[in-house]
């Protein structure tokens, strides 16, 4: 197997290579480390269904990481070989058959590398922990998917350490860093970004979102702040950011699920007829 991409010291001092590579190279030479989240499965589910839909598939790199594995002397006198990789020299580890070799250097100094591993020994092996993208991942072992073109072409780092000492601890640094520095969206602002600007028609809220989309944006039409306010008082107050403005699209989002799950509604429930058991909850 053959990966290549663009490798650099970035920010942080972690040297990485990045390019594209097929999803299923990347499951084949990947494995997931105990710092892992338990697997959620619905998580895998809506996974599954955004690979098969294909529509808008687009995901941040997966984020893989490998310590270089080798029983040869270092220093002044022997081979440093994450220097050798960065200065454009073949690296052959003597340990596991897998190697780091220079084929190109783009007209901007970048450095492109390839890294070869022995199909065979992959078999047996799964050389490349997986710091980011274990979920996407098993969604995509799970699922049977049809492919129609390029089979899903997915960005990828590889992160490179040097002894196993530093990259133990750095691999959990990084996976928490990733999954803790970042604010996820509220379900408010998620809402309003999809149903707000008439970007998509309604058809479209339905296929790539759900019909509860096309009725919050509806409903929402339908019910003024106030009125809303008035028809559910006792919920109302609950539904409020901390900057107390009035989260109206999530407030109608839960309705139509509460409605969903007591199977008060279903999928062929007239909107006037929603309308109305909105305001039989309060």
């Amino acid at each position: 197997m053959k990966l290549a991409g663009i490798i650099e010291t970035g920010l942080g001092g972690f040297t990485t290579i990045r390019g594209y590579a097929n999803l299923e190279d990347l499951a084949a030479i990947s494995k997931a480390e105990e710092f892992q989240r338990v697997l959620i499965e619905s998580h895998i589910s809506e996974l599954e269904e955004f690979y098969r839909k294909r529509i808008a598939l687009f995901f941040p790199e997966i984020v893989l990481a490998y310590t270089l594995e080798y029983d040869f002397p270092t220093g002044i006198t022997g081979t440093n070989p994450m220097r050798d990789i960065l200065e454009k020299r073949e690296f052959k580890s003597n340990i596991a058959p897998i190697s780091f070799k220079p084929i190109k250097i783009e007209p901007r100094g970048q450095r492109i590398v390839e890294v070869r591993i022995n199909d065979q020994w992959l078999e047996t092996h799964k050389p490349f922990s997986i710091i980011d993208g274990n979920h996407r991942i098993n969604a995509f072992l799970k699922g049977e998917f049809s492919l129609p073109y390029e089979p899903y072409l997915t960005p990828f780092s590889l992160l490179l350490f040097e002894d196993n000492t530093s990259s133990k601890k750095n691999k959990k640094l990084i996976f928490h860093n990733i999954n803790s520095k970042a604010r996820r969206l509220t379900t408010e602002e998620e809402l309003k970004a999809i149903t707000c600007d008439g970007d998509f028609t309604d058809i479209e809220l339905e296929n790539d979102f759900g019909r509860e989309y096309v009725l919050v944006r509806k409903l929402s039409e339908i019910f003024p702040d106030e009125q809303l306010k008035n028809i559910l008082s006792n919920i109302y107050p609950a539904f409020r950011a901390e900057n107390s403005e009035v989260l109206k699209n999530t407030i109608l989002f839960q309705l139509v699920k509460f409605l969903n799950k007591n199977q008060l509604i279903d999928e062929s429930t007239p909107l006037l007829d929603i309308v109305a058991a909105i305001r039989e909850v309060n």
